[in-house]
This record gives C-alpha cells, sequence and structure tokens, in this order.
C-alpha cells in the first residue's frame, strides 16, 4: 500500500471537508454522541461528522490495509479472483474506509477490474461518499474502479451468495446490535471461498469480542489485531490525539477454500448447542467414525452408534456455554481449539481442547471426527 498516495488522498479530503465550519460547541457535542454511542443524524450531521472525524476514520482504516492486512499470495489471490474483485463496503457513510480500501486495492490489484460497493441508509452520507470518491479517484491510477452506491436499511441488505471478495464494515454492527446475528450470517454467505470480512470498531466496544466469537462458532477462521502505537503514529502524525475512545479494534474473518466444510463446523457447533441429533445424518457419512480421546476411548462407528451417543451426553447437557478459539483448515480438514462448560445431571464440567473434522469431499460429509479434551468436574450444588 502507498503511504504517499494516502497522504495526498487525506490532504485533498480535509482541504475540501474544511468549507464545513463547526463551533468548539459543535465539535464537542458530536464528539459526546461518539462517546455514549448516540444515534447521529445523519441526514442532518453528515457533512459536520465528516469534517470531525472522516480523516481519523480513514486512517484507522489505512492502518490495518498497510500494516496488517497481508496475504500470502496476492498473485494467486489475483489470478483465482474472477473477473473482477468485488468489495462490498457496509455502513459506509462518508467513505472513510472505502477510500482506504480503494488505495489497498489500487496497489495490490494493478490493471485489475474491481467492483466496490459502497451501502449505507443515509442518503446525505451516500453523496458525501460519492464526492470524496471522486476526489480520492483522482490519486488512483492503477486498478479500474466501478463504484456502486446502494441506499438500503442494514436489514434489506443481501447479496447473492459467494459474490464478494471482501466485505468491510466499520462501526456497522455497534450501530446495528439487534441485527447482528443476522447481518453476519448474510455476509458469511455472501463472501466466497477465501473471501474475508473485515471489522473496525473502537477497542471500549464489547461488539467486537461478541462477533469474533460469533465467526468462530460459524466456523470462520478469525484474527483480532490491536494497532501498534509507534506505527500508528507514523502513519498519520498530523492527527491529533485527543479522540483516546476512538482507538481502533479489528477482527478479521476469512473463509476457507472449501466452505461446505466450513458449513459442516458451523452445524457441529449449532447441533451441539441445540442438543439435538436430528441434524447429524446431514453432518456425518452413514459409516463415520466418531473418536472421543484416540487411544482412550472406544471409537464409535457408524450414524446410528453417533445419535445414540449423541442422545446419551450431549442430550443431557444443560446449560451450555461453548466458546471457539479458533479455526484452521486444509482442503479436507478442520482443526478448532475450543472451551466451555456445562451441566449434567449429578456434575458440573468445564471442558477445554481441541476438535479434527476430516471431509469426504465426495460424499460432502465429515467421515471421521476427533476430540481431544480434558475436564474439570465438580458437584452440582
Amino acid at each position: 500500500m502507498d503511504i504517499q498516495q494516502c497522504r495526498l488522498i487525506a490532504d485533498a479530503v480535509r482541504a475540501s471537508l474544511a468549507r464545513v465550519r463547526m463551533t468548539d460547541a459543535e465539535v464537542e457535542s458530536l464528539r459526546q454522541s461518539v462517546r455514549t454511542n448516540a444515534l447521529t443524524d445523519y441526514e442532518q450531521d453528515a457533512h459536520r461528522f465528516a469534517a470531525a472525524y472522516w480523516e481519523r476514520n480513514f486512517w484507522k482504516a489505512a492502518y490495518f490495509f498497510g500494516y496488517e492486512y497481508r496475504r500470502p499470495s496476492v498473485m494467486s489471490r489475483l489470478l483465482d479472483a474472477g473477473p473482477t474483485v468485488h468489495a462490498v463496503v457496509l455502513g459506509a457513510g462518508s467513505a472513510a474506509d472505502a477510500v482506504a480500501c480503494l488505495a489497498w486495492l489500487d496497489s495490490e490489484y494493478p490493471l485489475q477490474a474491481v467492483t466496490v460497493t459502497l451501502v449505507d441508509q443515509s442518503r446525505q452520507q451516500l453523496e458525501l461518499a460519492r464526492g470524496i470518491i471522486g476526489i480520492a479517484c483522482g490519486f488512483l491510477q492503477r486498478a479500474v474502479f466501478d463504484i456502486r452506491y446502494e441506499q438500503r436499511r442494514a436489514g434489506e441488505w443481501s447479496l447473492e451468495p459467494d459474490s464478494a471478495d471482501l466485505v468491510l464494515m466499520s462501526h456497522f454492527l455497534t450501530e446495528n446490535r439487534s441485527e447482528k446475528e443476522a447481518l453476519v450470517a448474510s455476509v458469511i454467505a455472501a463472501l466466497k471461498p477465501r473471501g474475508d470480512l473485515i471489522i473496525i470498531e473502537r477497542e471500549r466496544d464489547p461488539i467486537w469480542r461478541d462477533v469474533r466469537d460469533r465467526l468462530a462458532l460459524n466456523g470462520v477462521t478469525t484474527h483480532d489485531v490491536k494497532p501498534a502505537t509507534e506505527k500508528f503514529d507514523l502513519l498519520a502524525p498530523a492527527l491529533p490525539d485527543a479522540h483516546a475512545d476512538m482507538t481502533p479494534a479489528y477482527v478479521r474473518g476469512q473463509v476457507p477454500e472449501n466452505k461446505r466444510l466450513m458449513e459442516l463446523v458451523r452445524d457441529y457447533f449449532q447441533a451441539w448447542l441445540g442438543q439435538s441429533s436430528d441434524g447429524l445424518s446431514g453432518i456425518f457419512t452413514p459409516q463415520a467414525v466418531y473418536d472421543e480421546k484416540p487411544g482412550i476411548e472406544p471409537r464409535i462407528t457408524g450414524l446410528d452408534a453417533i445419535r445414540r451417543y449423541w442422545d446419551m451426553h450431549p442430550g443431557r447437557q444443560r446449560d451450555i456455554l461453548l466458546r471457539v478459539h479458533a479455526v484452521t483448515y486444509s482442503d479436507t480438514v478442520s482443526v478448532c481449539s475450543f472451551s466451555g462448560a456445562f451441566d449434567t445431571p449429578k456434575q458440573h464440567i468445564a471442558i477445554q481442547g481441541a476438535m479434527n473434522f476430516y471431509l469426504d469431499p465426495y460424499a460432502g460429509k465429515i467421515h471421521r471426527f476427533a476430540e481431544y479434551f480434558g475436564t474439570v468436574k465438580t458437584p452440582l450444588r
């Protein structure tokens, strides 16, 4: 990513937004609304909000793309991305994050056709975004951009399955907490194999931790990042540090090459939390091996035997708490580390370990499951 190019873009946008005059009281009122998570009336305050926060939000996103977003092989991704790379920015606002993403795409995908879709519920925000992107595109000369703008509310947004290479959200889930489960599910479905979800929130916002855990329960490989202060200061030395409450936290969710395996991992966790054996036939092959504590416990072979075991053990658990810490993939294997706790009729059990899922690529189901774990058991009071 060309940091000097980013500085030129930031300078040009700053000059454009400088025409918006704000009193100290107006600036403090906006900052107070940000600190308290109050909903901003963007139809009325879009330009003032951009004047106060656009550059800060731009550099927050530029930091992630410039320092933290690395792929093993950009050229490999370029060759298999198809005729067009498609990035979606949800809750695009005045395009601070979108412009940082455009600068990254411009440097990483030269000569590539790139479609970027900005989605926001505010007409004023999208009109402002259109003007700012027009300024930014004067500095972006490598990729060929097709920029699209969609005015939609969060609950109305949808994309075709496997249609996006990248989905970017900044403070979007914080402002749409009641719909976060449906939004996360829609984003995962929309991402292509090897697609990425990037979330930028404030460090003090608990939503990013909740969403990171929710992504992992859906089988998505997650990484969370806090910025290195010295790098952030070098990136944008002109920024005042008066907005301590804007300290960013980042989550990257990565969909594997084989989305079917990810879906099976997700379905397994949902079946456990739902304590239902009804969906096991959609997860395991008829001859599957369920290997709990390999070498210690006897193997369970066959779907009918797995279902009987499930009804006798997971089916009798209560108050299940489950956290998936990490999910990794190869072509046909997923390894998930996890921890949790639950109650049985006589004991409270804390559990920690790892699960291995082995996919039969022809059947599209798991033919072997191996689980390694330790427990701490205490009597129920």
